[in-house]
């Protein structure tokens, strides 16, 4: 830990953001020679920690407007995080979700988080089929990863 705080010394009043850099550190650490996923693991936990105290945003009505399908923007709750294309970091009620998820997934995922509309989100991504898709949307919805719809 002193290694830590000596070459990242903390600049927050609050001692959870202290941790902020530790994946950093821990790629380049000699431990992470003999536990690999070291890194990795305080990635998640970071991110797990932003979810938790991400800013709370109204609960999307399920309202879709009245658009055309291919202007939609699924806007992500503001408690999900996405890590290296592999996990779905989210709030809900009040514990924080982990789930794994497929490349294809994080890839759409991300997409939208960077305000593709959802047709081309969609078709930036070769290995989708509209089954596939819709399961995934549908879970989505339920768990509230999407904070709105905006056309």
């Amino acid at each position: 830990m002193r290694e830590y705080l000596a070459a990242y010394p903390s600049r927050y009043f609050n001692i959870t953001d202290a941790g902020k850099n530790l994946p950093k550190f821990l790629k380049g650490h000699r431990y992470s020679r003999v536990f690999p996923s070291l890194s990795r693991l305080a990635e998640m936990e970071w991110l797990i920690l932003e979810s938790f105290f991400a800013e709370d945003c109204a609960p999307w009505n399920n309202e879709i407007p009245r658009t055309q399908f291919s202007r939609l923007r699924f806007v992500l709750d503001t408690s999900v995080r996405l890590q290296r294309k592999s996990r779905l970091i989210y709030r809900k009620g009040g514990s924080v979700k982990v789930e794994k998820i497929s490349p294809s997934q994080w890839e759409l995922l991300e997409q939208l988080a960077r305000g593709k509309t959802l047709e081309s989100a969609i078709g930036s991504i070769d290995t989708l089929s509209a089954p596939q898709v819709n399961r995934w949307f549908r879970r989505w919805v339920s768990q509230g990863v999407f904070q709105e719809i905006v056309g």
